[in-house]
């Protein structure tokens, strides 16, 4: 009788393992499905900043008027990669290793105004997934505080350690468990801590004014946007 009941038990406790076993597979597959689904959608985005026009000619990068467009250029075309490199920005770190892989795509991508000095630029795909990585990483933007001119800039953590595809790869390998707020920290002591080595009063206002923002970032359990105006 004993053992009757013995096996019955074994019995029932093999069923309830292989159903947790199951469940548990089903969950794996399903979550392998979800992020297989976003990294075609996120390699499709980055796909995207290439644009299906020319290149225009640029003969005088202080002119805008001056720049020569391809007759059949469509700006509508040109506002859509800005839409899709703002759905690129919400991706965060999961989008890195897609924007470093495209790092040398020279394809052209966009027609851009810097916003220190007024000069037109042609941005290369590649160029373009650079820039959306740093401008995360140092979402408080190039300028020190009270900036006067193109100079007055904050040391750049990505002319350090990001300068080449190799250089992201390396970085991204060492810091991909990290959280973007969390990378946006160890940029910001970086970057305080480069400003103090010069030891030059022009940095105090903005050493003060970046000490403070990242109190304000170690509280907070969010990242910060990324920086808006291409430099």
């Amino acid at each position: 009788m004993w053992d009757h009941i013995n096996n019955k038990f074994i019995y029932l406790l093999c069923i309830v393992f292989f159903s947790i076993t199951i469940s548990f597979a089903s969950d794996e597959d399903a979550k392998k499905d979800t992020q297989k689904e976003d990294s075609k959608e996120i390699a499709n985005l980055v796909e995207k900043l290439a644009s299906p026009n020319p290149k225009p000619i640029i003969p005088d990068k202080y002119v805008e008027s001056k720049i020569i467009y391809s007759p059949n250029y469509s700006k509508e075309a040109q506002n859509r990669i800005y839409e899709v490199r703002k759905k690129i920005e919400e991706k965060g770190m999961d989008a890195f290793p897609y924007l470093i892989e495209h790092y040398n795509d020279d394809r052209y991508s966009i027609t851009y105004e810097t916003s220190w000095n007024g000069c037109w630029y042609n941005a290369s795909v590649g160029s373009e997934c650079a820039d959306i990585v740093h401008k995360q990483l140092q979402p408080l933007g190039p300028f020190r505080v009270n900036a006067t001119d193109a100079g007055d800039k904050r040391p750049y953590y990505d002319f350090h350690f990001l300068y080449s595809k190799d250089t992201m790869q390396s970085w991204y390998k060492t810091n991909k468990d990290k959280s973007l707020r969390e990378l946006q920290i160890e940029v910001l002591e970086w970057t305080i801590t480069e400003e103090k080595k010069k030891n030059d009063p022009k940095y105090d206002e903005d050493i003060k004014y970046l000490s403070q923002e990242l109190d304000k970032l170690k509280k907070s359990d969010k990242s910060l946007p990324p920086y808006g105006d291409r430099p």
